[in-house]
């Protein structure tokens, strides 16, 4: 079985560079499902690069 961290240590020099990250359709899907409005909070735990966070924070769809 192959070893994760080897997996992980090929990629992690751009994995935070990736544009999969920054423009997924399924980043587009979880801002779609919260419908983040002004003054909403959001707690982002473990989501990775902060794509996610940074998405739901602009409160204005991330369209």
């Amino acid at each position: 079985m192959p070893d994760v961290r080897d997996s992980f240590r090929n990629v992690a020099s751009n994995y935070s560079r990736s544009t999969f990250h920054a423009s997924s359709i399924r980043l587009q899907e979880i801002v779609d499902l919260a419908q983040p409005q002004k003054g909403d909070l959001v707690l982002d735990v473990a989501t990775g690069t902060g794509n996610t966070a940074f998405a739901l924070g602009r409160g204005d769809g991330h369209r």
